[in-house]
């Protein structure tokens, strides 16, 4: 997909189940076949350590790193923790080796798509992070593959020697 220009537009096909998800007031859409789970939590409980660039959660006795999604795509000008309207976090845990975590203001639900269009001008920006779109509520919702974001945010934030 990165050898398309920006103006072209590409029909994908998605069929399966994503979690709809707010980041920092936006859209978003997590493939229900990496989620492993959705824990909401107050931003003071303790068991949600927020760190420059990448956090960390504990859950199930094991420190799972954080990837704060607001911040990373800098959607908003402070972090999702720091604004004052935000009294909870939902955090996602994904299934991978080893697992790793999503930071997102709320989940809206899930829902089912089998559909093609075309992908909007956003998903060129970041080809590698948005394999495709899907149709929810008469508007494209991107969808996250997170698996490639965490490894790719991991990778800028050891390039700039903070892990």
């Amino acid at each position: 997909m990165s050898s398309v220009a920006l103006g072209q537009h590409v029909p994908f096909t998605y069929s399966g189940e994503a979690v709809v998800a707010e980041i920092a007031g936006k859209l978003f859409g997590i493939d229900t076949a990496v989620v492993k789970s959705i824990v909401e939590l107050p931003s003071s409980d303790n068991r949600l350590l927020i760190e420059p660039y990448l956090g960390s959660y504990f859950y199930q006795n094991a420190k799972i790193p954080l990837l704060n999604l607001a911040d990373f795509f800098l959607l908003s000008p402070s972090s999702a923790l720091e604004s004052s309207a935000l009294e909870k976090v939902v955090v996602i845990v994904i299934q991978a080796e080893p697992p790793f975590a999503v930071l997102v203001s709320r989940v809206l639900g899930k829902f089912r798509s089998e559909t093609s269009f075309p992908l909007p001008q956003e998903v060129f920006l970041y080809p590698h992070l948005y394999p495709l779109a899907v149709e929810f509520n008469r508007s494209h919702l991107l969808l996250i593959d997170v698996q490639h974001a965490f490894r790719y945010v991991a990778e800028y934030v050891q390039s700039t020697g903070n892990l």
